[in-house]
């Protein structure tokens, strides 16, 4: 079974697991902090890409690690435009339930 899977038993990995891509078994599967660290190089090197990021709590764990330099190019990447963090909520909404009860 993939570590980050959901069971009868709920969800295997935690929000920890999720961004360091670590499960509790110890294995690494990659994670969140992973697509961050190569998404932002990406965008820096190439103005033409552009990124789209949802859930701000795992953005903010990321962005509060950084150094201020790095922080400053985030804040570009945003004010041009390649980084677009959508929604404003602490994690996504649940895009499968179609109607709200």
């Amino acid at each position: 079974m993939f570590p980050h899977s959901h069971t009868d038993e709920g969800w295997v990995s935690t929000v920890d697991d999720f961004y360091t891509g670590n499960d509790k078994d110890g294995i690494y599967v990659g994670g969140v902090k992973d697509i961050f660290d190569t998404t932002i190089t990406e965008l820096i090197l190439n103005p033409n890409r552009t990124f789209a990021f949802a859930e701000m709590k795992y953005f903010k764990r990321w962005y509060d690690d950084q150094e201020g330099a790095l922080k400053d190019k985030v804040k570009e990447l945003v004010l041009n435009g390649q980084l677009d963090l959508v929604g404003g909520g602490w994690s996504s909404p649940d895009e499968a339930t179609t109607t709200y009860d």
